[in-house]
């Protein structure tokens, strides 16, 4: 469902104040209800948003997707390795016109392509074969685990913010996403500010690596990294074959623990919300915990959100997809915020709490 069509569900002279995306958004009946969500799903292809009429200042909140979900190319090592989870950068204050297109990626993740191929959830902030000028000022698909919101200005993009999907590739590469603003830095949208205050970036947490059980298919997996922080990161996977996975901060979520098992969605990095700052995941429990969830409760809000409402970026694991390798439960997330009535909405918790 598009802003337009979603009008249908609001209550006469109900103002949106937020626009989002994640996953399955525009079917979720719950963010429906709340009558004053523009819904995006996420994808691999960019959204070209306008900027809502009267609205010259936004604050955003971006979460990039965890990694995992890929085929390994080399079939002697097809062992399953548990993946980082999404970096979260929020950032204040931004002066916008109305009327004036940002370009929107929500950080996606899949079970498709080669790892370090072009394939859906290969691609992340690092890749060496990043390239800003290959853009226009126009929607494109690219960089698919990255969530970020950037401008056309004067013939090149500016990155109004940006935040790294988790880190894999062939190479057993399982760090959480951890750009730390480096593109922000590059290419600003406007002035970045002071970190803490104006904006902020928190790391995903890393992934617990490949399976001391050598190159099996059917080895277990070692625990996957939690989605990063409104002020702290997210907990990493456990690295053993009991590991139990390390809890989240600052409102992150929890990491993984260790597997006995290929199937299922053991081991998976927890998810952080995008409802603003709050009580931080615990690490997940061997032999088959997930994470537990960042910023769900403790927010400020009067309603605690359900789960699939608004949250991403915990890891899973790669391997050889249908055997052991999984997508994360939740991919990346972004929110953009104004207001209606002159007030204050600055993340990581003004104003900003779940509208239910």
């Amino acid at each position: 469902m598009d802003p337009i069509t979603q009008q249908l569900f609001k209550s006469t002279g109900v103002n949106y104040t937020d626009a989002v995306w994640f996953q399955g958004a525009v079917t979720n009946s719950t963010a429906q209800g709340l009558g004053v969500l523009q819904l995006h799903n996420n994808s691999p292809t960019e959204t070209a948003w306008e900027v809502p009429g009267g609205v010259t200042s936004i604050s955003v909140a971006v979460m990039g997707s965890g990694g995992g979900g890929q085929n390994l190319s080399n079939l002697a090592n097809t062992t399953s390795f548990a993946c980082g989870g999404g970096e979260l950068v929020w950032r204040n204050g931004i002066s916008v016109t109305p009327g004036q297109t940002l370009y929107v990626h929500c950080g996606s993740a899949g079970d498709s392509g080669v790892a370090g191929s072009s394939g859906i959830g290969s691609k992340y902030v690092s890749d060496t074969s990043y390239n800003e000028t290959a853009w226009t000022d126009s929607a494109v698909a690219n960089y698919v685990r990255a969530s970020y919101i950037r401008a056309w200005v004067s013939g090149s993009n500016k990155f109004v913010v940006y935040a790294e999907g988790g880190l894999n590739k062939k190479n057993d590469d399982t760090g959480g996403g951890n750009d730390a603003g480096g593109r922000m830095n590059a290419y600003t949208y406007g002035t970045l500010g002071t970190e803490d205050t104006d904006w902020r970036h928190s790391p995903g947490g890393t992934g617990g690596g490949r399976s001391t059980q050598g190159s099996n298919y059917q080895a277990w997996s070692r625990g996957s990294g939690g989605g990063g922080g409104w002020t702290g990161a997210g907990g990493n996977g456990g690295a053993n074959n009991s590991g139990q996975g390390g809890g989240g901060s600052g409102g992150g979520s929890g990491g993984g623990a260790s597997s006995n098992s290929i199937s299922g969605s053991y081991g998976h990095g927890g998810h952080t919300f995008m409802w603003g700052s709050g009580d931080s995941g615990s690490g997940g429990g061997w032999p088959n915990g997930l994470g537990g969830a960042g910023s769900k409760t403790g927010t400020g809000a009067s309603t605690t959100p359900p789960d699939g409402v608004g949250q991403g970026g915990g890891g899973a694991r790669d391997g050889w997809v249908g055997p052991n390798a999984m997508a994360p439960l939740y991919p990346g997330w972004v929110r953009i915020v104004w207001s209606t009535s002159g007030q204050t909405r600055n993340f990581p918790s003004t104003n900003v709490g779940y509208p239910g």
